[in-house]
């Protein structure tokens, strides 16, 4: 049996989320769709370059350098080609997921949380809660940050990334 806050959710995604879920699941799978085509395209020219090396055994220095460049340039585009287009793709699919979904789903808990993409707990209230120690600021990053009051508790939480740091002293012999 659904609680009444379960139906209000029920509503909510079939009203608000599902028709927004629909053309981003879409747009994932052209992401996919263009990642393997890329590969498909490029790693048979790359083998090809490759085995064209190996079995020309030519003194022609400029045809050995023509099949060096070419396997260095499809080998390139294999490794470099994909990630940044998939990068690019990825970032406006994420940015229209967190403004559609993410967003909205945050408001629908509790109006008064805000939430910020970019944003994280500030590195001073990180260290502050003792939750770990020796962590170093200049690796500290964080984004997706959640916050505002619940009742009467001011809170924030976010995704974080931190290093922590060795002091490195002398061993005692």
């Amino acid at each position: 049996m659904q609680t009444a806050p379960q139906k209000d959710f029920a509503s909510f995604f079939r009203e608000r989320l599902s028709a927004e879920l629909e053309p981003l699941e879409s747009q994932r799978k052209e992401i996919v769709r263009r990642t393997w085509l890329w590969i498909a395209l490029i790693v048979p020219i790359g083998i090809a370059a490759t085995f064209l090396l190996i079995l020309i055994k030519s003194h022609d220095f400029f045809i050995e350098l023509a099949l060096r460049i070419a396997r260095a340039v499809t080998l390139s585009a294999t490794l470099f080609g994909p990630t940044a287009m998939v990068r690019k793709l990825r970032e406006d699919y994420d940015e229209e997921f967190n403004a559609c979904i993410i967003r909205p789903l945050i408001k629908f808990f509790d109006p008064n949380l805000d939430y910020s993409v970019d944003g994280r707990v500030p590195y001073e209230v990180f260290t502050r809660s003792r939750l770990f120690s020796k962590i170093s600021s200049k690796t500290y990053t964080g984004k997706h940050l959640i916050s505002g009051i619940l009742g009467k508790t001011r809170m924030c939480f976010s995704q974080v990334k931190a290093d922590t740091f060795k002091i490195n002293r002398p061993q005692k012999d």
